[in-house]
C-alpha cells in the first residue's frame, strides 16, 4: 500500500507515492517522517589466537593480489590498522570496508585494538546483501573459526549512525535545537553549511572541533543531486536527521540503547500562517529565529503588541515535526529488519 505525498520544491504538487510500511507518521499537508533506519555501522572484533591472525593476514594477501578485495585509503589519511581493503557487495553497489592488524603498542601495558574492524551501510545492503556479507566473513576470514553470533555477542558496535527521513520539508525552513549537555570539554558550536544562493544545506546544531557531532541534518535530496544519484522520492523535499552514536556495546543488545533522538527539537514553522505583518517580514523573522533563537528574535521586535502578535503567530504556524518518541517506537523492528541480529 502507498501513499501520496505532494508537497515538493519550488511548489511543486506533483504526488509521489511513498510505500506506507516506511512511515512513522504524518499529518495533513504533504508531510511524512519516515521510519529509522541503520545508515552506518561499525564493529570491532578482536582475534586472539596469533595462528588465527596469521592465516587471516594470509588470505588478505591473496584476495588482494588477486583484487578480490580493493585497497581503500583512509578517509583523513590516518589508520589504526595495517590493512584496509574494500569488499563490493554485489548487487548493491556498496562495500564492506574490512580493517585489520593493528600495529602493536610501544608500550606493553597498553593494551591493542581489536584485531577486526568492519564498516557498512545496513539500509544501503538490505537484509539480503548483509547476508551475504556475514555468510562472506564466515567462509573467508573468520575461517570457520568463529560465527557471526561470535561477532553479534562479543563484539563492539563503535559506530552507529541512525537516519529518520522526513518527507514535505525543506532544510532551510526547519528551526533546529539541539539538547546535549555540556560535558566540561572544549564548548560547543553550531555549524552550517550553505550554497552559493544561501539556502541552508547542512546543520550541525551541536558541533565540537575534533569530534564526531552527535546530529546531523541535511537536504538528502540534494546531496544525491551533487553525487550523480536520482532523487528517492521524486519530487518532494527530503531532508535527513542522522544521529550518530559511539555504542562501544554489542549488536545483540542495541535495542537496550537510549533514545538518541530525545536530544533533538524540530520545528517547521513555515506551515499555515497569518503574519502580523507582510509575508517577508515573517520570513526575516524566521531568519532571525534560526540564527539566534525565538526568544532573542522576539526580544529584538520594538514594540510589546509587536512581539505578542509575532509570538501568537509563531505559536500558531509551529508544528513540531519531531515526534522522537514516536521515532523510536519503531527501531526494535529497525534492527530486527538490518539483518545484524544472529
Amino acid at each position: 500500500m502507498v501513499v501520496q505525498l505532494t508537497k515538493g520544491l519550488g511548489g511543486s504538487n506533483k504526488p509521489e507515492s511513498v510505500d506506507v510500511k516506511l512511515i512513522a507518521y504524518g499529518y495533513e499537508g504533504g508531510f511524512a517522517a519516515l521510519r529509522p533506519v541503520i545508515d552506518k555501522i561499525a564493529i570491532t572484533f578482536d582475534i586472539p589466537s596469533y595462528e588465527d591472525q596469521q592465516g587471516i593476514k594470509t588470505f588478505l594477501i591473496g584476495a588482494k593480489e588477486d583484487k578480490a578485495l580493493l585497497p581503500a585509503s583512509p578517509a583523513n589519511g590516518k589508520s589504526n590498522y595495517g590493512w584496509r581493503l574494500l569488499l563490493p557487495i554485489p548487487g548493491s553497489g556498496e562495500h564492506l570496508l574490512l580493517e585489520a592488524g593493528p600495529p602493536t603498542p610501544k608500550n606493553e601495558a597498553t593494551k591493542s585494538a581489536p584485531f577486526l574492524r568492519f564498516e557498512f551501510n545496513p539500509a544501503k545492503l538490505g537484509a539480503e546483501g548483509v547476508l551475504y556479507l556475514r555468510e562472506w566473513l564466515r567462509d573467508n576470514v573468520l575461517l570457520d573459526q568463529y560465527l557471526w553470533s561470535d561477532i553479534a555477542t562479543s563484539g563492539r558496535v563503535t559506530r552507529l549512525d541512525v537516519a529518520v527521513d522526513l518527507l514535505g520539508v525543506r532544510t532551510e525552513n526547519l528551526l533546529v535545537s539541539s539538547h546535549v549537555k555540556a560535558d566540561g570539554g572544549k564548548p560547543f558550536k553550531r555549524l552550517a553549511y550553505h550554497s552559493l544562493a544561501g539556502q541552508l544545506e547542512t546543520l550541525y546544531p551541536h558541533f565540537r572541533k575534533g569530534a564526531r557531532a552527535p546530529f546531523c541534518i541535511y537536504d538528502k535530496k540534494q546531496e544525491l543531486a551533487d553525487t550523480g544519484f536520482e532523487a528517492k522520492y521524486g519530487s518532494l523535499s527530503h531532508v535527513r536527521v542522522e544521529a550518530r552514536k559511539q555504542p562501544n556495546r554489542p549488536i545483540t543488545t542495541l535495542h537496550k540503547m537510549k533514545n538518541p533522538f530525545l536530544g533533538l527539537t524540530v520545528i517547521d514553522p513555515m506551515g499555515k500562517v497569518d503574519p502580523p505583518e507582510t509575508a517577508h517580514a515573517w520570513v526575516f523573522f524566521l531568519d532571525s529565529c534560526r540564527a539566534r533563537g525565538v526568544e532573542w528574535a522576539l526580544s529584538q521586535l520594538p514594540a510589546e503588541d509587536m512581539r505578542v502578535a509575532y509570538k501568537h503567530a509563531f505559536q500558531e504556524a509551529e508544528r513540531n515535526v519531531w515526534r522522537a518518541g514516536k521515532l523510536w517506537d519503531f527501531w526494535p523492528a529497525a534492527l530486527l529488519q538490518s539483518g545484524l541480529l544472529p
